[in-house]
């Protein structure tokens, strides 16, 4: 009796601190930075574990009996996401959106993985199958998202060797009148790109969308040429709505300044777009698409995986639709 006493003094404070800073940062980042919320969720599960072992064996084996580990891990894991994934389905940037979708299907899928364990162990056969077949569809599914992620992240890099013709910026959101953060960093690139290529035409493309007074194509060839660049050297494209018709707008209107499809074209964009973006264009007759790659500053780390991630989908649908 002395030493469970012992054990629960000694494994219950740390699991009593543990769960109280866990549960602490957790809620106060369901909404906020991933990297905290995981940090939260972390330090609860080595509370809850301590907190397990603190208690007397007699109530151990009772706990275990009544409640399979890994069914509750289960559902921890299906709460954990939801939590995670629903306070952040509206509103916000899309990427986050996105994120939360994932999040929100993981938490499903964790539940319904959950529900069929038990019942598959209750001795329902169709619950094992089941089971078996949500595996294979989940590993297919990650190594088709492996290969996607390998080669976006192949494209994701600046071609500074080969020469171009012209090249095409694409647009991204204007707030008001002037660029986001993603169009900004999409014009610095551009900018260092054409600095020691002073001959070639430089195609800005994308409309103006809800809530922009200005279209993007104007928005980057106002900060362009306020950056020192040539009024003359730039070409206007402001139909562009989608990465598609980015491509076959600034194509077109290349052609009418006598640049074919068959020269080399560099196209500016972000790291995790260049893909789609070169896909489009070898879609249209540009064999060798040069890219040339915007990166977001590295505090918004989080936010770019998020980029790539749902890129990964979008390739997807491009290929399929």
């Amino acid at each position: 009796m002395e030493r469970e006493k012992k054990r629960a003094i000694l494994l219950g404070i740390p699991a009593a601190v543990c769960l109280l800073f866990g549960l602490l940062i957790t809620i106060n980042h369901v909404v906020g930075h991933l990297s905290f919320f995981v940090r939260g969720i972390l330090l609860c599960w080595v509370g809850a574990v301590l907190l397990f072992f603190a208690l007397p064996e007699r109530m151990r084996r009772r706990f275990t009996a009544a409640v399979r580990i890994r069914e509750l891990a289960y559902w921890v894991l299906a709460v954990t996401c939801l939590l995670r994934g629903v306070p952040n389905l509206r509103g916000g940037i899309t990427a986050s959106r996105f994120a939360a979708f994932l999040l929100c299907c993981a938490g499903a899928a964790f539940a319904v993985w959950a529900l069929l364990d038990r019942w598959s162990a209750g001795g329902r056969r169709w619950a094992l199958w089941c089971k078996r077949i949500m595996l294979v569809l989940i590993a297919l599914g990650l190594a088709l998202f492996a290969g996607l992620e390998a080669w976006l992240i192949s494209w994701a890099r600046t071609d500074e060797t080969t020469p171009v013709e012209a090249v095409v910026v694409f647009g991204a959101g204007v707030n008001g009148t002037e660029p986001s953060l993603s169009l900004l960093t999409r014009l610095e690139a551009a900018l260092d790109y054409v600095e020691d290529r002073p001959d070639i035409p430089i195609v800005v493309s994308g409309c103006q969308g809800p809530g922009e007074d200005i279209s993007e194509a104007q928005c980057m060839a106002d900060w362009l040429t306020g950056q020192g660049v040539a009024a003359d050297r730039i070409l206007l494209e402001d139909q562009a709505a989608n990465t598609e018709e980015n491509v076959r707008f600034s194509l077109e209107l290349l052609a009418e300044h006598g640049v074919e499809a068959t020269d080399n074209i560099a196209f500016v964009t972000s790291d995790y777009h260049l893909c789609r973006g070169a896909y489009l264009f070898r879609r249209y007759g540009v064999a060798d698409p040069v890219p040339v790659a915007a990166h977001m500053p590295e505090r918004y780390r989080d936010l770019t995986v998020g980029y790539f991630i749902r890129e990964a989908f979008a390739m997807v649908a491009e290929i399929l639709l």
